[in-house]
């Protein structure tokens, strides 16, 4: 009786089965890591600085300093692209979201509660959303050593924050 004899010993096919696998790996990694490129999300701060809810600013506010990022993928996830201003106003915080609450609606944005980003730094806030993009207020704690010092010469301060997130 004949018995079969594969060309290969069973460990060069395990070796041709695990690079296979890892061929695929990569090709998934590399399509993940292009992901936003291919269907017009905004990837760049400069893309979103030029949105002109990225400058839609309480009347008379001062900025404070501002910051954001780029898309990036990193070993802990991908990270949103977001432009973010800290901004101080001699009004009350319900004067100020509630300016926003009325402006941002005129602008065909939708309340998201989902978005809503506060931290122990913060006093309250509220975010709004159309499509990928999100618009984060928060009212600061003048007080806290986290935000910037000139925020407690102004009756209120807030964090302005556009972020580009999947739809």
């Amino acid at each position: 009786m004949a018995s079969f004899s594969p060309k290969f010993p069973k460990r060069t096919w395990r070796l041709i089965l695990w690079a296979v696998a890892i061929v695929i790996l990569l090709g998934g990694v590399v399509a993940w890591w292009q992901w936003p490129t291919r269907n017009g999300t905004l990837v760049k701060r400069s893309e979103l600085q030029k949105l002109p809810e990225e400058h839609l600013f309480y009347p008379g506010a001062v900025v404070l300093g501002e910051s954001g990022n780029d898309y990036e993928v990193g070993v802990w996830g991908r990270n949103a692209a977001i432009s973010r201003h800290v901004l101080g106003v001699n009004a009350t915080q319900g004067e100020v979201l509630v300016f926003y609450e009325r402006e941002l609606n005129a602008r065909g944005w939708s309340r998201s509660a989902r978005d809503v980003a506060i931290t122990t730094s913060d006093l309250d806030g509220d975010a709004w959303r159309r499509g990928q993009l999100a618009i984060q207020v928060v009212i600061l704690r003048r007080d806290d050593s986290r935000n910037p010092a000139s925020a407690s010469q102004y009756p209120t301060a807030y964090r302005l924050t556009v972020v580009a997130n999947r739809p």
